[in-house]
């Protein structure tokens, strides 16, 4: 899936830095990108300029802590979160 980065809304948001290195790693956004497209995110976009950094983590991952995530709100889940998108902050714990 190719995901249209809005490099305006991140770098206002995130700073160049941040930019630079989502600019960089393309490949490894759209592979994460795919991933939530499988589970039926819809708006994959709008998560990735919420969360950028979510979608820098390697695709093996990325998968793994969406599956973790699968498990605990079970097969709605990609619903809960496009709805309470604060839902991912706990991807990392």
């Amino acid at each position: 899936m190719e995901i249209n980065i809005n490099s305006e809304v991140i770098s206002d948001i995130y700073g160049d830095d941040v930019l630079d290195v989502i600019l960089n790693n393309t490949d490894i956004i759209e592979k994460n990108a795919d991933i939530l497209k499988k589970y039926n995110f819809k708006d994959i976009e709008g998560i990735f300029e919420m969360y950028p950094t979510l979608f820098m983590n390697f695709p093996k991952q990325f998968k793994e802590k969406i599956e973790k995530l699968h498990k605990k709100y079970g097969e709605n889940f990609s619903e809960i979160i496009e709805n309470d998108l604060s839902i991912l902050e706990e991807i990392d714990e």
